[in-house]
């Protein structure tokens, strides 16, 4: 039994138990999501059946497709592996995914999807808490703390909360002064936004300049989901301008490439600290 353990695959990551049950789900997951992506491209007239929702979501399909599914099994595979980096970042794309996924229970019309959409966001959830359950903080933290600043990054997922809340509070604000009924999709966006995107970073924000585990836990996969979040915005940007034959969002593009750089900085120290251990 002794021998077993000391052959077991990532059994030096600072986790408590086994991470099974994840990766089954994320497994499970995975297959969902690369279905109802493509279903979504292949039949989006029937599934999306306007125009309006089909250049909101068809883009986000290829995204998914395309940037979401394959980071989300490379990191999991880098997990299963014993990789420290793997298991910092899964959480973070698991995040993204659950992110990305509340608009399609919200906006999409109802029909033979709206299941899988419901196992997508129950699964990123059940993942995500299966794997933050199982990390030991403690041990994490004496890992990455000599090698991992603290503060500076804790401020800036704080600020990214901060501008978050004031951002969209703006947004529904300026709806109710002017009595405009907003989209949907909009609507779905603040539902996301403050119930998942500011709690999160505002606690890990804390966290993190507090020196807690917890901050360790996530800050890193935190870092790594508004990255892909914001470089995913690229693509998505460029193919609705060819859906709409409009001129391309520059300012839109440039914004999202600033964002993802801003991100990856401190997830690069994550990496680093990781990579040292």
């Amino acid at each position: 039994m002794k021998n077993n353990r000391k052959n077991s695959p990532g059994q030096h990551l600072p986790v408590r138990g086994r991470l099974d049950l994840a990766y089954a789900a994320t497994l499970i997951l995975a297959l969902i999501m690369a279905g109802t992506s493509l279903s979504g491209l292949l039949f989006s007239d029937h599934l999306y059946q306007n125009i309006e929702i089909q250049q909101t979501f068809m883009p986000t399909d290829a995204v998914n497709l395309c940037i979401e599914l394959p980071v989300l099994l490379m990191f999991m595979w880098l997990t299963k592996r014993g990789s420290l980096i793997g298991l910092l970042s899964w959480p973070g794309i698991l995040f993204s995914i659950l992110y990305i996924y509340i608009p399609y229970i919200i906006c999409v019309p109802f029909g033979m999807l709206f299941i899988p959409y419901l196992l997508l966001v129950a699964l990123s959830t059940y993942s995500l808490a299966g794997i933050l359950a199982r990390i030991n903080g403690e041990e994490l933290k004496h890992r990455l703390a000599g090698s991992v600043p603290a503060r500076i990054p804790g401020i800036i997922l704080t600020g990214l909360g901060v501008f978050i809340f004031f951002w969209q509070g703006y947004s529904i604000l300026q709806a109710l002064i002017h009595n405009v009924s907003p989209g949907n999709h909009e609507i779905a966006m603040w539902i996301a936004d403050f119930t998942l995107a500011v709690p999160s970073l505002l606690i890990a924000g804390i966290c993190l300049m507090q020196r807690k585990p917890f901050g360790y836990m996530v800050g890193g996969g935190l870092f790594f989901a508004y990255a892909v979040l914001s470089f995913g915005l690229i693509p998505f940007l460029i193919i609705q301008s060819r859906m709409n034959n409009a001129s391309l969002d520059t300012g839109g593009i440039v914004a999202a490439l600033i964002m993802t750089i801003l991100c990856m900085i401190p997830f690069i120290y994550f990496i680093r600290g990781a990579a040292l251990k």
